[in-house]
C-alpha cells in the first residue's frame, strides 16, 4: 500500500490561510467597497495567485487597479469551500470504511 502524502493537504491549509489573510487586510483597511479600494502588491507568488483566484471567483473585486472586498461573495466563496472540504472528507470515510471491510487495509 502507498502511504499518503501530507503535501496536498498542506497546501490547502496554506492556501486557505492566504485567502484569509487577503480578506482581513481588505476589511482591515476598510476595502469593501470600490471607492475603498485599495492597491495590492505581494512578491510572493502564492499570495498573487490566489489574490486572482479570489477575483476570478468574484470575492475580491478590481477597479482601476486597486482591490476590495466582495463581502456577500466572500461569504459564499467561503461557504463553496466548506462544502468541497466536507464532501472530500466523507468520501474518504466512505472509500476508507470500504476498504476496511473488503479486508484492503489488513497486513
Amino acid at each position: 500500500m502507498i502511504p499518503a502524502s501530507p503535501v496536498p493537504a498542506i497546501l490547502a491549509a496554506r492556501m486557505a490561510r492566504i485567502d484569509r489573510e487577503i480578506a482581513a487586510t481588505l476589511e482591515d483597511a476598510g476595502a469593501v467597497s470600490a471607492p475603498a479600494a485599495i492597491a495590492m502588491t505581494d512578491d510572493r507568488r502564492l499570495q498573487r495567485q490566489r489574490l486572482q483566484r479570489l477575483v476570478a471567483a468574484g470575492a475580491v473585486r478590481v477597479t482601476d487597479g486597486r482591490y476590495y472586498l466582495d463581502a456577500p461573495a466572500w461569504a459564499v466563496y467561503q461557504a463553496r469551500r466548506r462544502t468541497r472540504v466536507m464532501l472530500v472528507l466523507a468520501m474518504v470515510i466512505v472509500l476508507t470504511g470500504a476498504g476496511i471491510a473488503l479486508g484492503i487495509f489488513t497486513r
